[in-house]
């Protein structure tokens, strides 16, 4: 940005916008949350005035009234209660927390489509996926990988990095499944 400190002189002025990439999922929110946060970098109204001007189709206000997109919802299990919790984490543990109103047992649930609240009525529970099986092997080969790594190396498993237990059991992984394939044959 320029701005004049005297009629001769131009001073310059460096800016920094940061933009929350929670709030910003399309293309037209990312276009006007950064012309929104230009204005208040500049720090005067008449710059938005001026924006506004040249850019026909756009409106900058002091304010946004985006709907945020949620990854992770819970709902009351109360009949009675219409409480939803709305997370970009998965950061609500059922089984250790409870809905804060009443008291009751929460639900992980499909996220709603439309991101408006509809009360408890209607939410889908969401569905938990059955583990892959490299995932069960991971599970299962992670432990042993861990400790065989640590012995060949003469240190303490702490000191194992897990990129090098990932590695090897992709490893063993590939050996068994080439193993089955043969197997087969």
């Amino acid at each position: 940005m320029k701005g004049l400190r005297s009629p001769t002189e131009l001073k310059s002025r460096v800016a920094t916008i940061e933009l929350a990439t929670k709030v910003i999922d399309n293309e037209e929110r990312l276009r006007l949350m950064l012309l929104h946060e230009m204005c208040h970098a500049a720090s005067w109204l008449r710059w938005a005035v001026t924006l506004m001007k040249k850019i026909k189709d756009v409106e900058v206000t002091t304010t946004h009234d985006y709907q945020i997109s949620y990854k992770f919802v819970w709902a009351c299990t109360s009949t009675t209660c219409n409480v939803v919790i709305k997370r970009h984490s998965c950061s609500v543990d059922p089984s250790k927390h409870c809905c804060g109103h009443c008291k009751s047992k929460l639900i992980e649930i499909e996220v709603p489509s439309n991101n408006t609240d509809k009360s408890n009525l209607g939410y889908t529970p969401k569905v938990v996926c059955k583990p892959s099986d490299y995932a069960l092997f991971l599970k299962e080969q992670t432990p042993p990988v861990q400790q065989r790594l640590a012995n060949e190396r003469n240190c303490n498993t702490s000191e194992i990095l897990q990129a090098d237990v990932m590695k090897e059991c992709g490893k063993l992984w590939r050996s068994q499944r080439v193993t089955v394939a043969q197997s087969r044959e």
